[in-house]
Order: structure tokens, then C-alpha cells, then sequence
């Protein structure tokens, strides 16, 4: 979204008046140390999967084979959905996390991903600078006309209303990220940094009052159309 803003704001504005944004990832320089240790390896995971003819995780049969294990009683002795939470998510624990709506999306979750997306996390991550995918010196040449890839600048987006809602305890896109974006942005209309929140809390976690407040804000930019706080949580669960 930040990306598409920075693009065109005009564009994005003519069909949405509000931007709810809920543990929203830009910049990642303030990621705790196994998140920076695991980008740093993720060009061999890049080489490896290349070469492998490998585009894309998570398909169905990959999830169905974890959806099966994860049922087994040797898995749940082992902790083994917690462990596969931590590597899809960087959910460093579940101690904010419902445990039947872990059990509930683990039969949803993931979803297939393109590997490209998980790289160009790590690249940011790694050039601690929010910026479009790197394809390296000849490639970027050709597509960017330049030799690095172009920052992706949210001090350009100035008028679309912004509402932030941040966990407290999320490893990914922490509080420091999130009040740098703030600081960056033009039209922040509301910012909440949230304690006992990580990164999955805003739909696994126990507390979901966070949605009442939302909502509040997006009525009003939209007093008649606002959504229900029933039909938002049918939405999410």
C-alpha cells in the first residue's frame, strides 16, 4: 500500500479515503538480531531455490503435508505449529496468541507466496532502507535506469489519512520503524503503539479491542458505510 501510494496517491486516493494500516512493514532497521542474521543468508536461499527452478512456497500439497503433521500427537507434544508460526512470521512466541485461532488458520495458512517477496524483505532489511527489488547492478540498469534500486520515499506521500496501529512486542515491524514511518509520512490521523501486540496478535491475538477503535476512525471518513465490529471480526476469523 505504502508502495502504491508513493506510486501514484492521486490514483489510489480517487478509490480509498482511509488507510488502516495494522503492523505495517516499510523501512526494517530496528529488526531484532535473528531477523537480520536470517536476511543475511537469504541470497544462498536465493541461489539455491533458483537453481532449483523454485518460484514460489507454501503451495497445497506443501501445506496439506504440515497441516497433517501438525495434528499428530508428536507434533503437538513438540510444539511443532509454534515452530512453523516462527518461521513463516518471525513469531518469536504465542504468548499473545489465541491458541484456537492458531489452530483455526493453520488450516488457511500460508498461503502460497512468491519467493521474490520474501527476498525483497531481506534485502531491506539489509540495505536499512525501504526500497524496490534489487535485481542486481545489470538488470536494475535496465529496468531502473540506474545501478541501485530506487528508494521507495514515504516523505512523498502527503495526503492520504494514515491510521497506524503497531504492536508493542513485534519483532518485524517494530514500534522504532513505525514512529520513523510516522515521522515521514504527511496525513497521519491516528498512531497507537499497542503493548502485549506482536505481529500476529492483530489476528490471532487475544485482545481484538483494537478493532472498536479502528472502526471509530473509519467512520469518520465514511459515517454512513462503516462496517460492523461483528462483520469485521467474520472478516478476520
Amino acid at each position: 500500500m505504502f508502495y502504491a501510494l508513493w506510486k501514484d496517491e492521486a490514483s489510489v486516493m480517487s478509490k480509498i479515503n482511509l488507510f488502516v494500516a495494522c503492523a505495517p512493514v516499510a523501512r526494517m532497521n530496528d529488526v531484532t538480531f535473528d531477523v537480520q542474521v536470517e536476511s543475511f543468508n537469504l541470497p544462498v536461499a536465493e541461489a539455491a531455490l533458483g537453481a532449483l527452478g523454485l518460484h514460489h512456497l507454501w503451495d497445497d500439497d506443501m501445506r496439506t503435508n504440515l497441516n497433517d503433521f501438525g495434528q499428530t500427537p508428536f507434533a503437538q507434544l513438540v510444539g511443532f505449529n509454534d515452530v512453523i508460526l516462527f518461521l513463516i512470521s518471525n513469531l518469536e512466541s504465542t504468548a499473545y496468541s489465541s491458541k484456537e485461532r492458531v489452530a483455526v488458520i493453520r488450516n488457511r495458512f500460508p498461503n502460497t507466496c512468491s519467493t521474490k517477496e520474501l527476498f525483497h524483505y531481506g534485502q531491506i532489511v539489509g540495505a536499512k532502507k525501504f526500497q524496490e527489488y534489487d535485481y542486481g547492478w545489470f538488470t536494475n540498469l535496465r529496468k531502473y535506469g540506474r545501478i541501485g534500486p530506487p528508494e521507495i520515499k514515504l516523505s512523498e506521500i502527503k495526503n492520504m489519512p494514515i491510521a497506524m496501529f503497531v504492536g508493542g512486542d513485534d519483532h518485524l515491524a517494530t514500534p522504532g520503524d513505525a514512529i520513523w514511518e510516522r515521522e515521514q509520512l504527511g496525513n497521519v490521523v491516528h498512531f497507537e503503539v499497542m503493548s502485549d501486540f506482536d505481529h500476529e496478535s492483530f489476528m490471532l491475538g487475544f485482545d481484538t479491542s483494537y478493532i472498536t477503535r479502528a472502526l471509530e476512525v473509519v467512520k469518520k471518513y465514511n459515517p454512513a458505510e462503516a462496517p460492523t465490529e461483528d462483520k469485521v471480526a467474520e472478516f478476520l476469523y
